[in-house]
């Protein structure tokens, strides 16, 4: 066999399983079935502190007898569709979710047996900044798959209220997504994710815990100390530099260039690095 028309075994096993997931997805043959999926958004917390992470649970609930599929999109967040009312009586379109720059995605078609909910946490964050005080209606659609249960649009609406800011408060949260985020729970993930959004310095040992943890949530880390963007911050990376290889250091250079930071880690690993002896 020509070697160059061999595929790498790690490819071989993606399609491999992306054919084995489309075979396990049913169609749903009966309108009837898709009429019997009702959604609802229900936030973790329904008032919280400035700064602090936005957490809803996604709820589709299938109230008939039989499965139906829904296809939420990639990485499970792509046919999802955000509006926000704001406290000063605005309204604004949440951005649509964007893959990663490499492509990469997981498919996001949920089974939902009947009787049975599925539940997604999600960040609220990435669509909305919550950067004032007062009340905001969240209003969520699942866009369109007519091959799936979403001929018609299906949503939600919630309520979260920002109250003034709470160093004592805000630092809780934190360090309680810190901790999440280095277990080995089924939510680690959307913690790290959370806390990543918290740019306070109320959360910045929380952060710095999680950066110094393993791999799994250093990048959410990364994020996260490049919104707060401070000298300290910066110094906190810095600190951790020996440890990163070159995609942690591209990483985390690119995540502080992006919140206007890329000066201030420059010169922070700049000071760490050892002093050359002057000539004799």
């Amino acid at each position: 066999m020509n070697r160059n028309l061999r595929w790498p075994k790690a490819a071989l096993l993606i399609v491999l399983a992306l054919v084995l997931m489309r075979s396990l997805v049913p169609r749903v043959s009966r309108a009837e079935d898709c009429g019997q999926l009702k959604l609802s958004l229900r936030p973790d917390e329904a008032a919280l502190p400035l700064h602090a992470p936005v957490f809803a649970a996604l709820e589709i609930h299938n109230e008939g007898s039989s499965p139906a599929s829904v296809d939420l999109g990639k990485n499970f967040k792509g046919n999802l569709r955000l509006a926000f009312d704001l406290p000063d009586g605005r309204t604004e379109d949440g951005p649509p979710h964007s893959s990663p720059p490499d492509g990469a995605f997981v498919p996001g078609v949920v089974v939902v047996r009947g009787g049975a909910t599925h539940t997604r946490q999600l960040v609220l964050n990435e669509w909305q900044d919550f950067a004032s005080t007062g009340a905001y209606r969240v209003r969520l659609r699942i866009g369109q798959s007519p091959q799936f249960c979403t001929r018609e649009p299906l949503s939600a609406a919630a309520v979260v209220e920002m109250t003034a800011r709470d160093e004592p408060r805000l630092t809780g949260i934190c360090n309680r997504l810190a901790a999440d985020a280095k277990s080995l729970s089924a939510t680690a993930k959307a913690a790290a994710e959370g806390l990543s959004y918290a740019g306070d310095d109320a959360c910045l040992a929380a952060l710095i815990e999680v950066l110094k943890g393993d791999g799994r949530s250093r990048s959410w880390a990364l994020k996260g100390l490049a919104r707060i963007g401070s000298k300290d911050a910066a110094a906190a990376v810095a600190r951790e530099w020996h440890r990163f290889d070159e995609f942690d250091r591209g990483e985390a250079m690119m995540a502080f260039i992006s919140s206007g930071k890329g000066d201030e880690l420059r010169a922070a690993v700049a000071s760490m690095e050892p002093k050359q002896p002057k000539p004799p």
